[in-house]
């Protein structure tokens, strides 16, 4: 924690910065052919540290931290026992790290989030990532908020679906864990997103037909949410500076 709040705090490290960013990409590498999630998740709290020091400049290093925070969120296997290890904690927190680069170093010049979106959107729907990579890549859309979620994974959510429901009924174990959990995310982050871009009445059927089996629970979910108090939702998120 000591070596952590160092890196997030001293203004002096930045002769270092470019062995940090090697470290950390040659690292994840590395732990993530081994499988080492416990080694990952330092190295994820390291890029995060980093990023939190305000007197650090980090954007002529983001060809080393941005690959290796997207390998943490989509790799395979990121841990020996993935049936019933924690990877999707893992993933997330390396996602939240992902969507905040593409935020905080995107412009006009380098597109790098239109580039990330394309090309995890390419991996998503090229039918041969398995679901903890659906998994990583739909937590990424979903921390690059509503435009992304609405154009890139509600527009495929009936496909998407699909996938997850062969993958219940398929009896293999991590098959099952991994849908259960893509499930999860995307009823707990969908409905905001749904309640702006469908019209009143919600009705179960056209859900159903236009997302699939998580149709009716979404519906339900949007219903519930236009009755409740017109309040900002506000999702937590890491902040630089």
């Amino acid at each position: 924690a000591e070596a952590l709040n160092s890196l997030a705090q001293d203004p002096g490290l930045f002769p270092l910065v470019p062995r940090f960013s090697v470290f950390l990409y040659e690292g994840v590498k590395v732990y993530a052919i081994k499988h080492d999630m416990h080694s990952l998740r330092h190295l994820v709290r390291m890029c995060k540290a980093l990023l939190e020091n305000a007197s650090l400049y980090l954007e002529k290093y983001l060809h080393y931290l941005l690959p290796s925070m997207i390998t943490c969120a989509v790799t395979r296997q990121p841990c020996m026992r993935p049936e019933v290890e924690d990877q999707w904690t893992f993933r997330q927190e390396a996602a939240k790290l992902v969507a905040l680069m593409s935020r905080n170093f995107n412009s006009a010049t380098n597109e790098i989030q239109r580039r990330i979106t394309q090309h995890l959107a390419q991996i998503w729907l090229g039918g041969q990532s398995p679901l903890a990579t659906h998994y990583g890549i739909l937590a990424i859309f979903i921390e690059l908020g509503p435009e992304v979620i609405r154009t890139i994974v509600v527009s495929q959510l009936k496909n998407e679906c699909t996938v997850l429901k062969n993958a219940m009924s398929s009896g293999v174990a991590i098959q099952k864990v991994a849908a259960e959990n893509i499930q999860s995310l995307l009823l707990l982050n969908l409905p905001p997103i749904l309640k702006n871009i469908r019209q009143a009445p919600d009705v179960a059927e056209s859900y159903t037909a236009d997302y699939g089996y998580i149709g009716q629970t979404l519906c339900a979910s949007v219903a519930q949410l236009r009755k409740a108090p017109a309040t900002a939702i506000l999702r937590p998120g890491l902040q630089v500076g």
